[in-house]
């Protein structure tokens, strides 16, 4: 009797151990789509949200150890490398104090990447957080469109500035085009992404970014040129958006004006930012090995590196997110960095080598290559919103490969 209810326990306490596990996993999930609702919208709200789910993740963590964090090693690696890079860093920085909370926001704004990778568990989850994402990400869009119609050209969306915007324009265009292109969902939803892959544009036109203008046409390029073997059609509808924003920003006089001075180095924001990354470069070469330490670049610029032909020398970073790594990081630094970048890119593409249908690899690519690419003239590295958002989508990919059964 005794050896009996030992069982019964051990079951029951088993039973109870389970039924805990899936209500934290529940509600983790519930916060990744409150997080979806609002990470375009709310910086603050995002911030609670994410960090109600990381709380809860590191205590199941705790009790279930086993827990797959849903990535490969190599990433968690390449991001380990990164950080630490950066402590080396801020070690030997001007001002360490400044160094090593930096650490911990770069670590924090990884968060979405483990709690979507790990918590996401089958197909309805997966669509639901893409859905809420999309749309919000649209109602955002559509605040920017009556502001561009109102004569705003460099038009923001609910919260943060144009440049905020931007980032969110660069990487859910991609992610948006690519499961339109491809038919993946129902006739009602494939209706709603068309939607707002248009809306999207409006917004994209009316921002302004010179920046992301060309990330967007540059992500639409290398997508038809990756998908030219597998589908010749999906290419040349590629081509054809790509046209159709060349088309709307030169017919446009609004929109002209502002392309021409994409070349134009005399232009102030053109001239001011090649100071800047004269300014970086000499930082990196006076500290080559592990810059001027993390966090001590908006400092330092103002005090000892700033251009005497500066127009505006309030600047707190560099408008290039190679440029800053190598200011604040030295050569350590941007070899993580860049090793880090790298390999999600290598990664991704080699499983899209493998499986040309794996759009989930297409995306990765696609929307690394938009951050990287405004990230040439605007250090959106550095925008915690910005970044949260970029590693939740990889978290997303990374799911859905495990979820349709084409890993990331």
């Amino acid at each position: 009797m005794r050896r009996l209810l030992m069982v019964n326990w051990c079951q029951l306490s088993n039973t109870s151990c389970v039924i805990q596990k899936n209500i934290i996993e529940k509600i983790i999930y519930f916060l990744l789509i409150a997080y979806a609702a609002v990470a375009t919208i709310s910086i603050s709200a995002s911030n609670i949200v994410i960090s109600l789910a990381l709380v809860l993740a590191i205590i199941h963590y705790a009790k279930y150890p086993t827990t797959n964090l849903g990535i490969d090693k190599g990433l968690l690696k390449a991001i380990l490398f990164f950080l630490f890079a950066m402590f080396v860093s801020a070690v030997f920085a001007y001002n360490p104090a400044l160094g090593f909370p930096e650490i911990g926001h770069t670590a924090y704004r990884t968060a979405p990447l483990f709690l979507a990778s790990s918590f996401i568990k089958d197909k309805r989850q997966l669509w639901i957080i893409l859905l809420v994402l999309i749309a919000a990400f649209t109602v955002n869009n559509f605040y920017a469109i009556w502001l561009g119609v109102n004569g705003n050209l460099r038009a923001s969306g609910i919260r943060g500035g144009p440049m905020i915007l931007a980032g969110y324009l660069v990487q859910l265009i991609p992610l948006i085009f690519i499961l339109f292109i491809n038919n993946i969902c129902n006739t009602k939803d494939r209706r709603f992404l068309g939607l707002a892959i248009f809306i999207a544009f409006l917004a994209l036109l009316f921002n302004g970014t010179r920046g992301a203008w060309i990330a967007v046409a540059a992500v639409l390029f290398a997508y038809a040129i990756l998908q030219v073997r597998r589908n010749t059609k999906l290419s040349l509808v590629a081509l054809l958006f790509l046209i159709v924003l060349i088309i709307s920003l030169f017919s446009n006089q609004m929109f002209y004006d502002r392309v021409k001075t994409i070349t134009d180095i005399t232009f102030q924001s053109n001239s001011e930012r090649l100071l800047m990354w004269q300014s970086a470069w000499h930082m990196f070469l006076d500290h080559p090995l592990t810059g001027v330490g993390t966090g001590n670049y908006g400092d330092l610029y103002q005090i000892k590196y700033i251009s005497p032909q500066a127009q505006e020398p309030f600047q707190r970073h560099a408008h290039n997110n190679f440029f800053q790594v190598l200011a604040e990081y030295g050569l350590i630094g941007f070899i993580a960095f860049s090793y880090m970048f790298g390999y999600i890119l290598f990664n991704a593409y080699v499983k899209l080598r493998d499986n040309q249908n794996n759009i989930w690899a297409l995306a990765a690519i696609l929307v690394t290559l938009g951050l990287l690419v405004q990230g040439l003239t605007e250090y959106n590295f550095g925008h915690s919103v910005i970044m949260r958002l970029y590693w939740f989508l990889l978290g997303l990919f990374y799911a859905a490969g495990r979820i349709y059964g084409t890993y990331l």
